[in-house]
């Protein structure tokens, strides 16, 4: 119902709707479509879950770009490992600000032991799971976090929170 309220008043949403369809390798196309339409610029790409795996994907084709990451599904918790979920962000030159629960069953804090990052990714934990519930004040983390992103344009890694459990 909710979908389909959103469609009535905004149509850029179909092509969303129809990329559901063709499952996530759609979604990274219409991603890369998407950015490109959009020109030269920096763009910086909020991204929940999935949508941040897509982001990460193809964010290396356009420069200056940057992403947000919300709860990357680093692994299924219920189906076996599966690299191509993972192993391009080794290779990743994009700065990306990932922002994981610490218990989180797609992935909390031995990210940083079981997953070989860029050195451009950071990672941001805070007391949550894949879902996002929690606290007022581990909402107020996200935000600050994400605000002091938005804040510099020139964002990078920073080396002394990267890797570190809030």
């Amino acid at each position: 119902m909710v979908q389909s309220l959103y469609l009535i008043f905004h149509w850029n949403y179909l092509p969303y709707l129809v990329s559901k369809k063709k499952g996530f390798s759609g979604r990274c196309r219409n991603l890369k479509r998407r950015l490109r339409s959009l020109g030269k610029g920096q763009v910086i790409m909020l991204a929940f879950s999935s949508g941040g795996r897509a982001a990460s994907l193809v964010v290396d084709e356009f420069p200056d770009q940057r992403v947000i990451c919300i709860g990357y599904p680093f692994k299924k918790p219920t189906v076996p490992d599966e690299p191509e979920r993972y192993l391009h962000l080794s290779n990743l030159k994009t700065p990306m600000l990932i922002i994981q629960g610490d218990k989180d069953e797609y992935g909390g804090p031995e990210i940083a032991d079981r997953y070989s990052l860029s050195p451009s990714i950071e990672l941001f934990y805070v007391d949550a799971d894949h879902r996002y519930r929690m606290e007022q004040g581990e909402w107020d983390k996200v935000t600050g976090k994400i605000d002091s992103v938005l804040a510099n344009p020139g964002y990078r890694r920073n080396p002394e929170t990267a890797l570190s459990p809030v």
